[in-house]
């Protein structure tokens, strides 16, 4: 099922890239030349047109940055922790939230030690805990942590949202309530459209559905002062 979704991705995110976003850049083109014609005729109407041509700019980022993520183009060429880090950079674009990735004992090599198809699992896993975060979490600041031992390598990801108030380990019950409503949050909505009620709890599901297919463990819990921690724990 993984597998079929995976390519249902890659086919969604090259459309988004070669036909969207193609489209996109060509209005906004048009659009370039039109202000130019306006602006040389001294036409009212300009200013407006300027603000066609930076919101057509802010679609175009917002498809490609999309694509870019249903297309994890650089977990195969550069490996895990190149693509979190591309990762980060498309989630402060999409939800304007503070992302840092830190990482320890990793490298390059990292990407060898790993089968691909478990960095896959990884970086999906990481996906969606910072999606959780951004959108249903309420969280300004979200730090991505992947540490590599010996026998293992470990991902983490902690955030400042609202968080839950029960932990959930692998193997454990996956429902929880969350610790507090969130309050209506200010900044603009950049994100895709809201999603079903039950994604999260789908989301959590396929989030330990992924770290045993890659043969590790996955526990959820609440932070230390507020927000989550989504460990992932995976073998080398």
């Amino acid at each position: 099922m993984l597998r079929i979704a995976e390519e249902e991705r890659r086919r969604i995110g090259q459309d988004l890239h070669d036909r969207l976003g193609q489209t996109l850049t060509g209005i906004g083109l048009f659009a370039r030349g039109l202000t130019r014609q306006l602006e040389a005729e001294g036409s009212p109407s300009a200013e407006a047109a300027r603000q066609v041509v930076s919101l057509m700019e802010e679609a175009d980022a917002h498809a490609r940055a999309i694509a870019r993520s249903l297309v994890p183009v650089e977990l195969e060429q550069n490996g895990l922790q190149a693509a979190l880090e591309r990762m980060a950079e498309r989630a402060r674009q999409l939800y304007d939230v503070d992302v840092r990735v830190e990482a320890v004992g990793t490298g390059h090599g990292e990407a060898d030690a790993l089968p691909p198809a478990a960095a896959t699992h990884l970086f999906r896993i990481a996906q969606e805990a910072l999606a959780n975060a951004a959108q249903h979490g309420r969280a300004e600041t979200v730090r991505v942590r992947l540490v590599r031992g010996e026998e293992q390598l470990r991902l983490r990801v902690e955030d400042d949202g609202v968080g839950f108030k029960e932990s959930i380990r692998s193997g454990g019950a996956l429902e929880r309530e969350p610790a507090a409503e969130p309050a209506p949050d200010p900044r603009p909505s950049v994100s895709a459209p809201a999603r079903p009620a039950d994604h999260r709890g789908m989301g959590l599901r396929i989030m330990h559905y992924r770290a045993h297919l890659a043969g590790g463990t996955l526990e959820i819990r609440p932070g230390a002062d507020r927000g989550t921690v989504v460990t992932c724990t995976v073998p080398l």
